[in-house]
């Protein structure tokens, strides 16, 4: 039975998809956070990723593919400590997977590298140049990192590398865009803008994280669940009305609810809701053979539901 790495298994992403994979593989945890209830099989090691005693898992395991979600998002910590969790962590995660002879490193990017822009085609590809990180400095963190990873495709050729891209994340989750939607009653819309949006079903990309292990290709792949619609059409959707401000104050008031911890939607996502940053997913269609179950709609209806599937049993 082979072995899988899971870093960030204490996030609730991490934990669907070691309950997804323990059945069939050994699965090993790292996150120096409680994980919670998770099988009884599943090994974690309540390590920081930046301590050198991480390397005593490979030295004691042999991992066969890294499953790499450990990347900190949270925009309420320290900058310092932010940014060096994530580089010096995810540097010293690469070097063991190429000291140990790992087969497979799978990381989660973000489709958010590429930035919404006025400027943007409707639809992005895997080679659009990452400019997300211009206003926003976690994902200028995202965009090193992604490039970091990137550079296993020349450094070690024969680790299997993948990069996965995917949209906006809607589901049993805390992150931005699944707490805007959460908003009551009227949700906030910058007034003059309704753009076109994709979203991600959770369990669409559990799905592309199975279908890239167990896939013989390599390379950057975009994902987003079918269909696109603009925003003011989801709004509906869920039943609320939109609430039109002006961008200055908009951006204003949720300077001070965020920083006053009222709301937590950061500021720095506005753009999101302004521009377009849409992506092309056929490269993973044809390489992953990854084909989306969900629809944008379905992707919503999940945001208040715990409606999550065995993946593991697809052809």
């Amino acid at each position: 039975m082979k072995t899988v790495l899971i870093t960030g298994i204490g996030g609730n992403l991490g934990k669907i998809l070691a309950k997804n994979l323990h059945r069939e593989y050994n699965v090993i945890g790292l996150d120096r956070r409680d994980i919670g209830v998770l099988p009884k099989d599943i090994i974690h090691y309540k390590y920081d990723i930046r301590r050198n005693r991480v390397e005593d898992i490979f030295k004691k395991h042999k991992i066969d593919t890294i499953f790499h979600l450990g990347v900190m998002h949270n925009l309420r910590e320290n900058d310092k400590e932010h940014h060096e969790f994530n580089i010096i962590g995810t540097t010293k995660l690469l070097e063991y997977a190429q000291s140990y002879n790992v087969s497979k490193f799978i990381f989660l990017s973000s489709a958010n590298v590429y930035g919404p822009k006025a400027t943007n085609s409707q639809y992005l590809n895997e080679d659009e140049p990452l400019m997300g990180g211009a206003n926003f400095s976690d994902i200028r963190d995202l965009i090193t990192l992604d490039m970091l990873v990137s550079s296993l495709f020349w450094k070690q050729p024969s680790i299997q590398t993948i990069i996965l891209r995917p949209v906006h994340i809607v589901g049993d989750l805390q992150n931005g865009i699944s707490n805007y939607f959460r908003i009551s009653n009227k949700v906030p819309v910058l007034a003059g803008f309704d753009p076109m949006m994709q979203l991600i079903h959770i369990s669409d990309l559990i799905e592309a994280f199975i279908l890239a292990m167990r896939s013989n290709s390599s390379g950057v792949f975009n994902l987003a669940s079918s269909g696109a619609e603009p925003l003011s059409k989801l709004i509906k959707h869920l039943g609320k009305k939109t609430l039109p401000l002006i961008d200055p104050i908009f951006r204003n008031i949720f300077h001070y609810l965020w920083r006053t911890r009222f709301v937590s939607f950061p500021p720095e996502e506005f753009d999101y809701l302004k521009y377009i940053c849409m992506v092309d997913t056929t490269n993973a269609k044809k390489e992953l053979n990854f084909n989306p179950k969900y629809t944008i709609f379905d992707a919503l209806d999940s945001l208040n539901k715990k409606s999550f599937h065995n993946i593991i049993p697809i052809a």
